[in-house]
């Protein structure tokens, strides 16, 4: 009778903690669902200013028309990417869509990854959303600067 108390014991704890978890996952989701539609919504905002800043940062960059508007399209293409983590919360996005071949590319066009990684960081500081959207957003931010790195 111990081994079926001890059993019964450890089973509830188990399925506390799963419930516990699932509580966490429900609670995260509508703050990652939040962040993501504040960022849709902002994303080509956000895309503009953050290419401001590479272009006042990388100013070889600013001579030619075209290097303005493929660092704002490629900023969108981040923040979608980010977006899609967010809905999914998974990395998958990221992994499957972004860095796919991105430093072949970059490195391809005559392109630094300093650019992306100086957008991320900016888009990291400057995304106003509140604390706890931020720091959702955050961790697939700074997922993607290491990845980068």
């Amino acid at each position: 009778m111990i081994k079926m108390k001890n059993t019964t014991i450890k089973t509830r704890l188990s399925d506390n903690l799963k419930l516990d978890n699932l509580v966490n996952y429900y609670r995260k989701a509508s703050t990652r669902l939040n962040a993501a539609k504040n960022l849709s919504e902002r994303e080509h905002q956000l895309a503009v200013e953050c290419s401001l800043f590479i272009l006042q940062k990388y100013p070889e960059y600013e001579k030619k028309e075209q290097w303005k508007q493929v660092c704002i399209r490629d900023i969108q293409y981040f923040i979608r990417c980010i977006t899609y983590c967010l809905v999914a919360d998974s990395t998958e996005p990221i992994d499957n869509y972004l860095l796919n071949g991105l430093k072949e590319l970059y490195q391809s066009l005559g392109l630094s990854l300093s650019c992306c990684i100086s957008a991320l960081e900016f888009l990291k500081e400057n995304n106003e959303l509140v604390k706890s959207e931020a720091e959702e957003v955050t961790f697939y931010i700074d997922y993607l600067l290491n990845s980068l790195s």
